[in-house]
């Protein structure tokens, strides 16, 4: 994302899904609410509009948690609550799930946050397992970070691309949860405080629709 000008993923989620790496690439699956492969048509998650939200949690899902941004030493730059709301498209035998219409906000945050372009995320699943991996394309945030030397802060866009930044894992569960864990890369002629290889971190939780169980199935 570009942070993210600090994901979503989502995302999100994530979440769906978010919200801060490679290349993704397309695949087919299909949200079940049910561990069952192939999905049967009964349990695939309907396509829904704006109605997939996803909220960062803490380590130990008792209450809101935070996105983490670090430069590649590991010096926290900026913590931000955050929810990733979206649109769900899902897939087939042949198509892959998505989140489009991302509504990416940032609360509470260390430094000022603002998502300046939004995109898509992308729910491939992990062979053999009802689990997948997030990529978002099209993001861009922008975050405020320390200045090294002088004091004060300095404003860096962050992006994740639009040929995929592979954010991390979708897990599989009542709710589903995504973890966050990617380097986001630098907008070009940004200023010499921002970092280059800045990391991302975050849990997301599924919190619309509530007590929904999600999983991860190829059809």
């Amino acid at each position: 994302m570009k942070y993210l000008k600090m994901l979503g993923l989502a995302a999100v989620a994530a979440a769906a899904l978010m919200a801060f790496g490679g290349a993704g690439t397309a695949s087919a699956s299909v949200v079940c609410s049910t561990a069952v492969s192939p999905c049967p048509a009964a349990q695939k998650w309907p396509n829904t509009v704006n109605g997939i939200d996803f909220s960062t949690e803490n380590s130990t899902g008792t209450g809101a948690g935070k996105a983490t941004l670090e430069d590649e030493f590991g010096f926290v730059k900026n913590e931000c609550e955050s929810t990733v709301q979206g649109t769900l498209t899902n897939g087939s035998a042949t198509a892959t799930a998505t989140l489009s219409g991302i509504t990416l906000t940032w609360s509470n945050c260390t430094r000022t946050t603002a998502t300046i372009a939004t995109g898509t995320l992308e729910i491939h699943n992990i062979a053999s397992s009802n689990n997948g991996t997030v990529t978002a394309k099209g993001f861009e945030v922008t975050s405020k970070v320390p200045k090294l030397f002088e004091g004060g802060e300095e404003s860096c866009i962050f992006e994740s691309g639009t040929t995929g930044l592979d954010l991390g894992t979708l897990t599989a569960g009542t709710p589903p949860t995504m973890d966050v864990s990617t380097t986001v890369a630098l907008a070009p002629n940004q200023g010499p405080n921002c970092p280059a290889n800045a990391k991302w971190t975050a849990k997301y939780k599924l919190t619309t629709p509530s007590g929904t169980t999600g999983d991860l199935s190829t059809s």
